[in-house]
């Protein structure tokens, strides 16, 4: 059973909890240097389904696969610190079958996803932002008849972001790095990642995103990457709320599945003085 389709969605549930504003407004799987304001609190509620019925081989070819299907019910919650940098929490409850894998069921808590965002410098035009992430290893263990919802080790990552509004197309540039570490994590040497999101200020409420986030999983002696591409929209609703969605295909890769993600979300900010 992979571990890893939980634990991402985890990693893309902070991503998407980000403050919306003009022309400085979230992305679905890509992050954004948008901090919310000291002392708010932004939650998110997520819904995640995701399948594959087929796979990439080790030629990049596809390849019949048995079904696999998985669902995610997650919660973000993200809190401003200061002028210039937030903090978010993410954990998720998930249920997926791999008619592949033996156990073929998996279910339980997933691992518990901290970030921060520290917005280095920017102006309306432009901004760079550093994003660290750390995954503790808190969620369910395999046992008889469940594969488990947990990597079983603790990743630390880093982002960096350069964000740009280039009229009424925003875009923004990710490229970061996960480690492993501690019992657990030797096999495994790390992630690389790369996410381009291009949004479109269609109208004040409606804003589609496209975006191709591309990943490398590197393994003692074996590896796998995956090219996806996302297209989503979001709804900014009064009060300084907004509703997602989003599709990520993957459309190209080695030694990955060949599914697609679907993502539905709802987020809503806090301020001290109430609800915005």
């Amino acid at each position: 059973m992979p571990k890893a389709q939980p634990i991402l969605l985890s990693l893309a549930l902070l991503a998407s909890a980000a403050h919306a504003t003009e022309p400085e407004f979230a992305k679905l799987n890509t992050s954004d240097a948008g901090v919310i304001d000291p002392g708010a609190v932004e939650v998110c509620v997520a819904y995640d389904f995701c399948e594959a019925r087929k796979s990439f081989a080790d030629d990049r070819h596809t390849v019949d696969r048995q079904r696999l299907t998985e669902h995610v019910m997650s919660v973000g919650l993200t809190a401003g610190v200061s002028a210039g940098l937030d903090v978010a929490a993410g954990l998720g409850y998930t249920r997926a079958r791999d008619r592949e894998a033996n156990p073929a069921e998996a279910s339980g808590i997933t691992d518990l996803a901290l970030s921060g965002r520290w917005r280095l410098a920017g102006t309306d035009a432009w901004a760079v932002a550093l994003l660290p992430a750390l995954l503790l290893p808190i969620g369910t263990e395999a046992s008889d008849g469940n594969a488990g919802t947990t990597q079983g080790y603790t990743s630390a990552g880093i982002s960096l972001l350069y964000q740009r509004a280039l009229g009424p197309l925003p875009a923004n540039l990710e490229a970061g790095y996960t480690i492993g570490m501690g019992s657990g994590a030797e096999e495994y040497e790390g992630t690389a990642t790369v996410n381009l999101a291009i949004g479109w200020q269609a109208a004040p409420g409606v804003l589609p995103i496209v975006e191709a986030n591309w990943s490398r999983d590197s393994f003692a002696g074996a590896s796998s990457s995956a090219m996806a591409l996302t297209v989503g929209v979001l709804f900014p609703t009064e009060n300084a709320g907004r509703f997602q969605l989003g599709a990520s295909p993957v459309v190209a890769g080695r030694n990955t599945d060949a599914g697609i993600a679907c993502q539905f979300s709802w987020v809503r900010e806090f301020s001290p003085r109430g609800v915005r």
